[in-house]
């Protein structure tokens, strides 16, 4: 499906300020905007027809044609859109197509009329209609916030042929060709999309029907330039047709221009901005003189000026957000309705206000900066007040019973424009990094005709038929209304030498520091449409492109140099060259001084700092009605950064000083693999180093994260390619396996991208007799050469390594926690005054808090400091701490920062943290060098003053024959005589209480005849793997209580199953490696703790060279947790 390419802004998010397109009806203030048509100049100036000419006309110098009568008459124009709402009056008598009144459009033959519905098939071209949505079972809006009824071709329409005939208003509108011949061919239906056989079938007829220009302000989310819409824009181009094509809105990064803006003949148009005057007007007090805002006209309503409300006094009502419930039991008739900005459109927030009886609305702003400007529409007059004014304003309303205000005109301001739209697609063009767009035309809120039933659902009202919308969409139709003013002037005119007129006489335009666009972005600049019709000197260049479905190579002839990729050759300067034409129609001879200077922009290197240079004679001579060819030579050396290189070249008349500019670009890189490389640290500070681990915090990218144990690796690619293959080497270069295979077609050119999962689990596939086996071979501590291997379509490969290391023994871990340098160990920690310090966090302030602090060292971290050169490694950063803290919705993170090489300042508990009641837990999660969690760390803050239970275990393993014994303790206890607790087991082993017994300490104080205790197995209520003990007890028969600490009670919990680990082996696809010590049965994890390795559990074991261990492959039980921490089993 294809969408209009068009942006809006009819939502009320308060989140973008930036003034990126709306879709509302639109008026100005400014009187140089406004003209009169010529055949109305005799009558009286009351009842002369002023229309209302764009912002954007005079801009690019229409009108000085309009005075020169060069309007466009004569000249067929067809519009492939959401169709044209030809009984607008200001399309009505430019519209030449079919029109319904004419007779049953089903009936017609295709071939009768020019211009046809390709939606519903049959010859009437008007838009989807808000009947059309009333008499169909489908939503008003869909969930992108289109609507079925749609405006998009009429608005177009309006640009390009508007004729200022609509006499109900004095804001109607006049195109920038407004004679031409106004056909419809409506590809796009309800919601504004279309099938793309449509919309090629329009663009054959319109050849057939012999259009002379065409637009499509439309495009696809295929960014190919091998997409079948660019084999029909190019055909059309080639038949004769003027084919002018919207860039896209996907700006303002790389490579976003879209089909068909990416096809080489057509013109391909971006949006730029025109300067815009808005209003200003005071709201005043009537009752203090010191309240005085500045407000801005912020929509204009198209039938009463907000000028008719300055002449009294008005109350003010706040009615909240502007819902329709906000309205209920208030009286606005006559009055101004004060609204907050959020939640819902402005749209409904006006509308809502207007059918409450409100003579205008002031919108108050709910953050800091500018509102968006809606422009002309049917909705009431519309003020903004900035969120400082916004707030005076209702403190002042809060206070008094009644607030009463006058609006009156206060100044206008001028917002300067000229700049690159910032939604605006720009290029290169993928696979062929051709230049795009073609040029830039006004395309930021443009004021153009709209169906009547947009602003008036039910009366199509013609005079409120108006309204600005934003895209590149917008900018097209001034392309294609300059094309046919071009035309009219020069009626034997190919469409190549259309589009060299527009791109040779374009205007340079800068941003707003001064620096240039790239080419890329703007091409040959900003449209001049008079220097266009009258030039009489054409720039051409000619080079062959690649384009189409077929990969059809076209030559092509146009107002720029694309130069595209261009490959170093070995060590040797590479060359690339470019003929121009250019041709003097005039009558006198011409003379250039040519200049080649380089775009200042970001997007592009420095020709002189990289030995670029481009070549062109500096002097050019070419007589009356001759031509002349040039080569435009670009040399770069080996030396030079990959990258993109670009630039201008500029023609200068010696006798006249009017320039032209061509804009040239290349991007010179290696063939295949531009750049393999490592993922960045968080910081950063990893990238560009030769080594790497199977840790999936080492390798953590800065926007990425990993979930499994496997080295990544970063690639650029010069040229799509079709398959990405790595390969494991010695460090001598010997084959060792095969690491694994990634489809590439999704990757970018040009762009750096992670790759993942190669190597899983440190592990290569045999290669046997050539041929990759399914045995796999764990890699042993070390280093190797990570050979990565892309394929093309056509087979080529581009190999390049890149050295890793691995780490399989990642055991030898230290951590120590202290707390105001005292050590501390994980459990309870009760507070004192002592455990106060100070210390600066994230809002670079300084706390008062127990600062957990966490020493970390990992050995191989070291060694890979020591022996592999990497010094950048620090060992708080390899062996992370993830700190989370208890909250409503369970465990939260709270953030870590880095001291210095070994110390993490992992965690804070201010003194409000234990209000609550009475203590602050604190979990901390490991992460070391080579695993992605070890056991975790709890910490429980309690006040001195708390009581609390602590459960205790001297246990390293339990099995069937083995139980746990545990022990409860209480602690800071003060009269005790009875009570219960619950124990949850939430690991993956089901456990039993086998007994529970008075602790000899309780025994000796009260005697067993003293004591009542009982235990029972509940049903959890939030976790059906969870076990839920309670324990009651009661010592009241005693005279004596318990203060102070004591042990309680000996439990000894007995397993009623291990839940898969002595089960059957899982398939194969489902087994995990675990990295284990110890051999002949005695098996210890990675915190030294003694596993108990089931019968059964084990399939394969390798014995690792320097090491005494072995590598398992296990069963994976559900579920998974306690596999990395627990001290019970490992598997």
């Amino acid at each position: 499906t294809l969408e209009e390419d068009e942006t809006t802004s009819e939502e009320d998010e308060a989140t973008s300020e930036e003034d990126e397109a709306t879709s509302k009806e639109d008026e100005t203030t400014s009187e140089e905007d406004e003209t009169t048509l010529e055949e109305d100049e005799s009558e009286d100036v009351s009842t002369s027809i002023n229309p209302f000419m764009m912002d954007s006309v005079p801009h690019i110098r229409v009108d000085e044609l309009h005075e020169d009568g060069i309007t466009g008459e004569g000249i067929k124009v067809g519009v492939l859109d959401t169709g044209i709402d030809y009984n607008h009056p200001d399309l009505a008598a430019a519209y030449k197509g079919y029109r319904a009144e004419d007779g049953d459009a089903n009936s017609v033959n295709i071939d009768s009329v020019l211009g046809w519905d390709f939606i519903d098939n049959d010859a009437d071209p008007m838009e989807t209609t808000y009947e059309d949505w009333k008499v169909s079972d489908y939503d008003e809006t869909s969930s992108s916030g289109s609507t079925y009824y749609t405006s998009h071709g009429t608005h177009v329409s309006g640009t390009i042929a508007g004729q200022g005939d609509n006499s109900d208003t004095s804001q109607n509108v006049l195109g920038v060709a407004p004679d031409v011949e106004l056909y419809g061919y409506r590809v796009l239906g309800p919601y504004g999309s279309g099938a793309t056989s449509g919309i090629i079938a329009a663009i054959e007829k319109s050849v057939v029907d012999g259009m002379d220009v065409i637009n499509l302000s439309l495009g696809g989310s295929s960014s190919s330039p091998f997409d079948p819409l660019v084999d029909a824009v190019n055909n059309a181009t080639l038949a004769g047709v003027v084919t002018v094509i919207s860039n896209g809105n996907s700006g303002p990064n790389q490579y976003t221009v879209g089909s068909p803006g990416v096809a080489p003949l057509p013109i391909a148009v971006g949006a730029s901005t025109v300067d815009l005057t808005y209003d200003r007007y005071s709201v005043k007090s009537e009752e203090s003189e010191e309240l005085d805002l500045t407000s801005n006209l912020m929509g204009i309503n198209l039938v009463k000026s907000i000028n008719e409300y300055t002449e009294e006094a008005y109350e003010l009502v706040y009615c909240e957000l502007g819902y329709a419930n906000d309205f209920e039991d208030k009286d606005l008739t006559g009055k101004v309705a004060v609204i907050d900005r959020g939640t819902i459109t402005f749209v409904e927030k006006i509308a809502n206000a207007e059918a409450a009886g409100a003579a205008f609305v002031i919108i108050i702003n709910n953050v800091d900066g500018e509102m968006p400007y809606l422009g002309e529409f049917s909705g009431l007059n519309t003020l903004s007040l900035s969120l400082e004014d916004g707030t005076k304003l209702k403190s002042y309303m809060s206070e008094h019973e009644t607030a009463t205000f006058s609006v009156s005109y206060k100044d206008s301001y001028l917002v300067k424009g000229d700049y690159l739209a910032e939604f605006s697609s720009a290029g290169p063009v993928g696979v062929t990094n051709e230049i795009r767009p073609d040029v830039v035309a006004p395309g930021s809120q443009v004021y153009s005709t709209v169906p009547g039933y947009i602003n008036d659902h039910e009366s199509n009202n013609y005079s409120y038929a108006y309204g600005r919308m934003s895209g590149t969409s917008m900018a097209a139709p001034h392309v294609t209304g300059v094309a046919a003013l071009i035309l009219q002037a020069n009626k034997d005119y190919t469409p190549e030498q259309v589009k060299a007129a527009i791109m040779n006489t374009a205007e340079e335009i800068k941003q707003e520091n001064g620096d240039n666009y790239s080419v890329h972005q703007v091409g040959a600049g900003r449209i001049n449409a008079y220097n266009a019709v009258y030039e009489k000197v054409s720039f051409l260049s000619k080079y062959d492109t690649v384009a189409g479905v077929d990969q059809t190579v076209l030559e092509n002839t146009t107002g720029l140099l694309s130069f595209g990729k261009v490959y170093k050759v070995g060590d040797e300067k590479t060359t690339a060259s470019i003929p121009v034409t250019i041709t003097n129609n005039s009558s006198t001879s011409k003379t250039y001084q040519v200049t080649t200077p380089q775009t200042r922009s970001e997007r592009g290197l420095n020709l002189a700092a990289n030995g670029v240079e481009v070549k062109v004679d500096q002097t050019v001579t070419v007589e009356a009605k001759q031509s002349k060819t040039i080569d435009v030579v670009l040399e770069i050396p080996a030396s030079a950064a990959y990258g993109n290189y670009e630039g201008y070249i500029v023609f200068v008349d010696s006798d006249t000083k009017e320039d032209y500019q061509m804009p040239y670009s290349a991007t010179f890189s290696k063939e295949g693999i531009v750049a393999l490389d490592y993922p960045s640290l968080q910081d950063g500070s990893a990238k560009g180093i030769t080594a790497f681990t199977n840790s999936t915090i080492l390798n953590r990218h800065e926007y990425f994260s990993y979930s499994g144990l496997e080295p990544a690796f970063t690639i650029i690619l010069s040229e799509t390619v079709k398959s990405i293959e790595t390969y494991v080497l010695s460090e001598s270069g010997e084959v060792l396996g095969y690491g694994g295979y990634e489809d590439a077609s999704w990757i970018p050119e040009g762009v750096e991208v992670v790759i993942e999962y190669m190597i899983p689990n440190a592990t290569v596939q045999k290669i046997v007799n050539g041929k990759v086996s399914q045995d796999k071979v764990p890699l042993s501590d070390g280093v190797y050469q990570l050979q990565v291997v892309a394929t093309n379509a056509a087979g080529k490969q581009f190999i390049e390594t890149l050295p890793f290391a691995v780490m399989n023994d990642t055991s030898s871990d230290s951590v120590t926690f202290t707390i105001n340098d005292k050590t501390v160990e994980p459990g309870v920690v009760e507070i004192t005054n002592d455990s106060y310090s100070e210390e600066y966090w994230w809002d670079d302030q300084k706390h008062e808090a127990v600062w957990i602090q966490a020493n970390v060292n990992n050995n191989y971290v070291q060694e890979l400091k020591d022996e592999y050169g990497l010094s950048y490694l620090k060992q708080s950063e390899v062996n992370t701490i993830f700190a989370f803290s208890e909250s409503s919705y369970g465990l939260r993170e709270i953030g870590t920062i880095v001291k210095d090489d070994n110390n993490i300042l992992v965690a804070g508990i201010e003194k409000s943290d234990f209000d609550a009641n009475g203590y602050f837990n604190v979990q901390l999660d490991y992460a070391n060098a080579g695993s992605v969690t070890q056991r975790p760390y709890h910490f429980i803050m309690v006040k001195p003053d708390i009581s609390y239970l602590a459960i205790t275990s001297d246990e390293t393993k339990i099995s069937e024959v083995n139980p746990l014994h545990t022990t409860i303790t209480i602690h800071n206890s003060n009269d005790l005589s009875k009570g219960s607790f619950k124990l949850v087991n939430s690991s993956a082993i089901s456990l039993d209480i086998a007994s529970i017994k008075p602790s000899n300490d309780l025994l000796n104080q009260l005697g067993d005849e003293n004591i009542k205790v009982d235990a029972k197995k509940l049903d959890s209520e939030s976790n059906e793997f969870e076990e839920v003990f309670e324990i009651t007890f009661d010592f009241s028969e005693s005279d004596i209580e318990i203060s102070g600490d004591m042990n309680l009670f000996d439990i000894e919990f007995e397993v009623e199953s291990l839940n898969g680990f002595s089960g059957d082996l899982y398939q194969d696809n489902q087994y995990i490696y675990f990295t284990l010590s110890g051999k002949d049965g005695e098996y210890f994890n990675s915190l030294g703790e003694e596993l108990d390795v089931k019968t059964g559990t084990i399939k394969e074991s390798f014995d690792i060279e320097s090491k005494e261990r072995t590598l398992i492959y296990g069963v994976v039980p559900y579920p998974y947790g306690n596999l990395t921490g627990s001290k019970v089993v490992a598997i």
